[in-house]
């Protein structure tokens, strides 16, 4: 049965000597970095231990291979930047059938790779980043299980 949690999280300030670049002023590729960091923070913040960032094999990339109570868990991250009008709207968390066949390899070459594993878990944390240092998060708790 999966579970969802509903988060909003304040982003820490950063300490550079360079100017920052602002939500606005962010390229899809940093907006999604971003949110990668902020879902392994969050996970962290909730008792999880983060082991991977950035897991890649043949059926594609999983942002982040964590641990929740000793089981291992695949995290998938969608980010959205949505500043103004519609910055209720979530990244979507519903995994469709070509989204399950492509967790299911994903999670099939995690087990193969890691033959201790008796099974593996995968979430799907939505972030929306709604302003400077502002995202709203849900975190979807076994959105996919595989277990040998």
């Amino acid at each position: 049965m999966s579970e969802t949690k509903t988060e909003t999280q304040q982003q820490p300030a950063t300490d550079q000597t360079e100017e920052p670049k602002t939500v606005a002023e962010m390229t899809a590729a940093e907006v999604a970095m971003e949110g990668r960091r902020l879902a392994t923070s969050y996970l962290e913040r909730r008792g999880y231990a983060v082991l991977e960032r950035g897991w890649r094999c043949a059926a594609g990339e999983v942002d982040a291979v964590a641990e929740d109570e000793g089981a291992p868990v695949l995290v998938l991250v969608r980010t959205a930047r949505r500043l103004g009008e519609g910055s209720d709207s979530m990244p979507g968390l519903a995994i469709d059938k070509a989204e399950q066949a492509r967790c299911r390899r994903l999670a099939l070459l995690w087990l193969a790779v890691h033959p201790e594993a008796e099974g593996v878990r995968v979430d799907v944390i939505a972030l929306n980043i709604v302003g400077e240092r502002c995202a709203r998060l849900r975190h979807l708790i076994g959105a996919y299980q595989w277990e040998e």
